[in-house]
């Protein structure tokens, strides 16, 4: 008899043990979003949500809906009925002024919320998991840029060496070829520069020709491009003389659009206000 209680006892805890654990797995399935990031350009007022919900089946289980508050009142949602990915990005035009108290909140159908508050200041703003990132990219890209353009107003006194030997018949002085490449490194730092700013548009507010800032930026790289281009041995009708003027001038040129662009950005970014 004291057997037979035994082996009961052992399958009703068996029982209990499956129940647990059955009811355990529904409660992991139903859970909140893990990760939720903001970033808010009050250049462009555009609310970029970065959401993660990572899940085996994004049909069934899936963030439901995600809501904009702005200062307690909701300015925005927009319903899910399944989700494309384990992470996902949703840009909303969002009319706010600094000092505004903004509310996110990501739900899932199964149950739970990610929420994230920010509060909107000057230039980019950012909060959430991956906080931090934008002004991060940001840092590097400025560094490039000045960088860049330190090493073209490096070689632009013995640029016009160049060309004021020319013009007067005397013996250049410096070497050709480390101006030039010097001159080729600037203008390749420009370009990685410029790839640091599509990323932190497509982190940002998506709109890669929104600002000013951008339009000088690509104008920065075309024209360190033709100026690099314009000085080579390959366009021999032109001569040397024009050659190495168009180059310098457009050299200069590219040197004031760079200083523009950085300008720009130290605005765009809350750097620098006037």
């Amino acid at each position: 008899m004291r057997g037979g209680w035994t082996y009961a006892a052992l399958g009703g805890l068996l029982a209990l043990l499956s129940v647990l654990l059955i009811l355990g797995s529904d409660t992991a399935d139903a859970h909140a979003p893990e990760g939720l990031t903001l970033v808010f350009d009050d250049r462009t007022d555009v609310l970029t949500m970065t959401v993660r919900h990572n899940v085996k089946d994004r049909t069934t289980h899936y963030v439901s809906s995600i809501e904009v508050w702005v200062n307690g009142g909701e300015a925005y949602e927009r319903p899910y009925t399944s989700q494309s990915a384990g992470t996902f990005t949703l840009r909303v035009r969002l009319e706010a002024q600094d000092g505004d108290a903004v509310v996110v909140r990501a739900h899932c159908v199964l149950g739970g919320t990610k929420e994230q508050a920010l509060t909107v200041e000057p230039g980019i703003n950012e909060a959430g998991t991956n906080a931090g990132r934008v002004g991060n990219v940001v840092m590097m890209h400025a560094g490039i840029q000045v960088t860049a353009l330190v090493l073209a107003l490096a070689v632009m006194p013995g640029g016009y060496g160049f060309l004021r030997a020319f013009r007067t018949g005397t013996a250049p002085r410096g070497r050709r070829k480390r101006h030039a490449r010097i001159g080729m490194a600037a203008v390749g730092l420009w370009a990685l520069g410029a790839l640091g700013g599509i990323y932190i548009v497509y982190l940002t507010s998506g709109s890669f020709l929104a600002s000013p800032h951008g339009w000088l930026a690509i104008g920065t790289v075309a024209l360190a491009a033709i100026s690099m281009s314009a000085a080579s041995p390959r366009f021999k009708q032109a001569g040397y003389g024009a050659r190495i003027s168009t180059h310098a001038a457009l050299g200069v040129l590219t040197a004031l659009v760079a200083a523009g662009t950085i300008l720009l950005g130290m605005m765009a970014f809350g750097i620098l206000a006037l």
